[in-house]
């Protein structure tokens, strides 16, 4: 199976299976216009299209947390989401625990500045675009950090 990574210049970088489907249930011509999304990459598992998506938007400076995460996506499709009856193999179900996690270099910089006491919780989730249960979950050791 195929997954495709794509952007949507301005907004944001996201991942899924079937870019028709996604532009539909998003709305995204009404949104952003036709043709207003290009395919950046295709990758072989769910795995390697939520980890470039996760990269891809830190890098341009998107606003990310877990949530937004695709592995996330998949499961709350899952659950009775906007895609039941989606099946997961034991590779899924392995990385929807790793995919909650923020990328360890941010892990560290947010220890870093937690010692340091200088910025307020809600600072230092500005600063790392990252929420402010995952700078609480950081600081607590919580959720696998």
């Amino acid at each position: 199976m195929k997954y495709y990574v794509y952007h949507i210049p301005g907004i944001k970088y996201g991942a899924t299976k079937d870019m028709e489907y996604r532009a539909k249930a998003g709305d995204y011509v009404n949104l952003y216009g036709p043709n207003s999304w290009t395919i950046v990459a295709t990758c072989n598992t769910a795995e390697e299209a939520d980890e470039l998506e996760r990269r891809l938007n830190i890098e341009a400076g998107y606003e990310w947390n877990e949530s937004r995460s695709y592995l996330n996506m998949l499961a709350f499709a899952a659950r009775g989401g906007r895609k039941p009856n989606c099946e997961f193999s034991d590779t899924h179900r392995q990385a929807l625990s790793r995919a909650k996690l923020q990328p360890p270099e941010i892990v560290e910089f947010v220890r870093r500045d937690l010692e340091e006491c200088i910025l307020s919780q809600r600072a230092i989730a500005k600063k790392y675009k990252i929420s402010r249960t995952s700078v609480s979950n950081i600081r607590d050791r919580k959720k696998g950090y």
